[in-house]
C-alpha cells in the first residue's frame, strides 16, 4: 500500500468489500503493509470513476463513493484520511507502520530490513489483538518463494507465516493479492495459493473474492471456525447485490 493509492478504483472496492464483511458487528484490524520505497509510474491514477461514474459502482455504496470522491478532490490522499474520515467501521485498528525502512545503501541493509519486519510483525499483532478480522495490504500481495524477507522487494509483499498467528489466535483474515497474468490465470492463482493456505497455516475455511475494474485483483478470505458461517453468508450476499450484478464483484472457490 502506498498512500497515492487512496481513492483510486482499487481502492473503492477494497474498502466496499471491507464495510460488507464487517457489517454484521465484526471488528477490523487493518495492517496496511505501507511500502517506504515509491516506483516511477502510472500506480494510483486511476480516479476517473469519480467523474461521471461510468461503471455504476456509487450505487453499490454511495456513502463510500461521495467520501472517497471528496479525499480525491480535496487532494488528501493518505491512509491517515481514510482513518479521520470514518471510511471503514468505527473502532477499526489501523496499523501504519511500513514494512521496511528507507532504503539508503547500507552495507548492513539486509540485516536491517530483517531487524525492521521482526519488530513489525510484533507490532502489528499487538495493534490488532481485538479485532475479528485482520485485513493484509501490501502492494504486491503475498511473497512466493523467489523472494527473501532480507530483500528490498520485500516492502512489497506479506509472507505466508506472517498470517499464521492470526489464524492461530482465532482471528480470520483478509489479504490482497495482485492477479499476475501466469498461465492459467485468476483461476490458477487462486488455486495455488489456496492449496498453501491449506498445507501452511490451515484456516477453518478459505476462499477468494476477485475484483474486476479497471485491473483484476484477489482478496483472499482466510475464516476461524467462529466466524466462518457469517463471512460466508457476506460474501455470498455482496455479489448478489449491485457489486455482483454489475460484474465488479465475483466470488470464487468457497466450498
Amino acid at each position: 500500500m502506498q498512500d497515492r493509492y487512496v481513492g483510486d478504483i482499487g481502492d473503492f472496492g477494497k474498502y466496499g468489500l471491507l464495510r460488507h464483511l464487517a457489517r454484521r458487528e465484526l471488528s477490523l484490524g487493518v495492517v496496511w503493509g505501507l511500502n517506504n520505497n515509491v516506483e516511477a509510474n502510472n500506480h494510483g491514477q486511476f480516479v476517473k470513476y469519480l467523474m461521471g461514474d461510468p461503471w455504476g459502482l456509487r450505487q453499490c455504496d454511495p456513502e463510500l463513493y461521495d467520501t472517497l470522491k471528496e479525499l480525491v478532490e480535496g487532494g488528501d490522499r493518505n491512509v491517515r484520511a481514510i482513518r479521520d474520515r470514518g471510511v471503514l467501521p468505527e473502532g477499526t485498528a489501523f496499523f501504519e507502520e511500513p514494512l521496511g525502512p528507507p532504503e539508503t545503501g547500507s552495507a548492513r541493509a539486509k540485516d536491517e530490513r530483517l531487524a525492521w519486519r521482526r519488530r513489525w510483525r510484533e507490532a502489528a499483532l499487538a495493534t490488532t489483538k481485538r479485532a475479528d478480522i485482520v485485513f493484509f495490504d501490501p502492494d504486491n500481495g503475498l511473497a512466493g518463494k523467489s523472494v527473501s524477507v532480507r530483500s528490498k522487494a520485500a516492502q512489497k509483499y506479506i509472507f505466508i507465516d506472517e498470517l499464521a498467528p492470526y489464524i492461530e489466535r482465532g482471528q480470520s483474515v483478509v489479504v490482497y493479492q495482485h492477479a499476475t497474468r501466469q498461465k492459467g490465470g485468476i483461476e490458477a492463482t487462486v488455486a495455488g495459493w489456496l492449496s498453501r493456505f491449506g498445507d501452511a497455516i490451515r484456516p477453518a475455511s478459505a476462499w477468494a473474492m476477485t475484483y474486476h475494474r479497471q485491473q483484476a485483483r484477489i482478496y483472499f478470505v482466510l475464516s476461524s471456525a467462529t466466524h466462518r458461517r457469517t463471512l460466508e453468508e457476506c460474501s455470498r450476499e455482496l455479489v448478489a447485490g449491485p457489486w455482483g450484478r454489475g460484474g465488479h464483484f465475483r466470488l470464487r472457490a468457497l466450498v
